[in-house]
């Protein structure tokens, strides 16, 4: 008779008032929930009862946001293994799964460089790791094309300002989009900031996207389908990166030495809203060329089918694209077709061959040969990783 494994005893510590970790406990449970070996428990907060309860009930494993020292030495002296799913703090010393932060910031400025912004801000919250490194990717893409770059922190808008006094805030804000060359693209750290941004500026009568267009990070929509317009956002693998965490957990419970440095998972794409729905182009031949490229990028178009539309020559067409984008026609085509592909693996069970011809590409080698070196990985890797189930 085979002898069952004794049952892991776990304990989750992530609030609920936000959708990463909501999203995170749910792909934790589903992990749970397949392995059928753990009993686990949640709670919002760390405080004297959860440290009093693990102390006395012999938790193997906890997964929760380690926000600093004193988190990581209460949790370690009463729990044998820890992972931590929270970037506020660099080296923490805890096995990690987080979001790839320079990955989402390269993401957000090649977003808004495609769109032909040269005017760029970045919103975030200055003493948290997290926040860094999104805007270290963010420069890193967009710094050596840009016209003019600067940044706020958002305690800047609360400074010497009651947090409730709405009226403080708004005139700080509005003294701060009076300063900003336009048309100006915005990166906000996270869908909180991006909404408080979005909302003050169209509170001091901004005209958004046209002159400022703002992104956030999570794609949270209580926060991002609350706002007028709605707030654009790039999509972390929240699920996938709970799921993560409880095999990583899973791993360390069985004995597995605790990996040398953090799990980091790419974002996945990004959900463009009334935020960013525009493009600054003042080049109108590149803004109708992108224009078409965009619609007609899943058909076997190619530059001399682009320049049938556009009346330029081919040299003429590339210098255009180059001085607007950064780009040739050609890669701007593979670009729009590899996010399309991007897509079709998140959100379907498409063929990998059906995803290629769908997308624009003649067969599964071409996506392949083309997704490999934009994303980085393979289509089936890509669909693995970032598969919503």
């Amino acid at each position: 008779m085979d002898i069952l494994p004794a049952r892991k005893r776990v304990m989750i510590i992530l609030k609920a008032d936000l959708a990463y970790t909501r999203l995170a406990t749910k792909g934790i449970f589903a992990y749970a929930h397949a392995s059928n070996c753990w009993d686990v428990r949640s709670c919002a907060d760390l405080n004297d009862t959860v440290i009093s309860f693990l102390t006395t009930s012999h938790v193997d494993g906890v997964i929760t946001m380690v926000g600093d020292e004193k988190n990581r030495q209460e949790l370690s002296v009463v729990c044998p293994h820890l992972v931590n799913i929270s970037g506020r703090v660099a080296d923490i010393g805890v096995p990690s799964v987080l979001p790839d932060n320079i990955a989402i910031g390269r993401m957000a400025g090649q977003y808004f460089l495609d769109r032909g912004y040269r005017h760029f801000a970045y919103f975030g919250l200055d003493t948290l790791h997290f926040s860094q490194q999104r805007e270290h990717g963010f420069c890193e893409v967009v710094v050596p094309l840009c016209h003019s770059y600067t940044k706020l922190n958002k305690s800047t808008l609360t400074h010497g300002v009651d947090a409730n006094l709405w009226e403080g805030r708004e005139r700080l804000a509005r003294e701060w989009f009076a300063t900003l060359p336009r048309p100006i693209a915005i990166f906000a750290v996270n869908d909180e900031c991006g909404k408080l941004l979005l909302d003050m500026g169209c509170s001091s009568k901004i005209a958004i996207p046209d002159e400022v267009a703002i992104l956030g990070v999570d794609d949270d929509e209580a926060l991002c389908l609350t706002t007028t317009p709605q707030l654009s956002s790039v999509i972390v693998p929240s699920v996938q990166l709970g799921m993560e965490a409880a095999r990583m957990l899973d791993s360390l419970m069985s004995g597995a030495i605790p990996p040398a440095s953090p799990l980091l998972l790419s974002p996945v794409g990004i959900e463009t809203r009334g935020s960013t729905d525009a493009t600054a182009h003042i080049d109108p031949l590149v803004a109708q060329a992108l224009q078409y490229i965009k619609q007609h990028a899943h058909e076997p178009i190619s530059v001399q089918r682009l320049l049938e539309e556009i009346p330029l020559s081919r040299r003429a067409l590339e210098l255009h694209f180059r001085e607007a984008l950064g780009k040739s026609p050609l890669e701007v085509i593979s670009h729009v077709r590899v996010q399309r592909a991007q897509r079709l693996l998140a959100d379907t069970d498409l063929a990998i061959g059906d995803v290629a011809k769908a997308s624009g590409l003649v067969c599964a080698n071409s996506l392949y040969r083309i997704f490999k070196r934009e994303v980085g990985m393979t289509p089936q890797v890509y669909r693995e990783q970032f598969r919503v189930r």
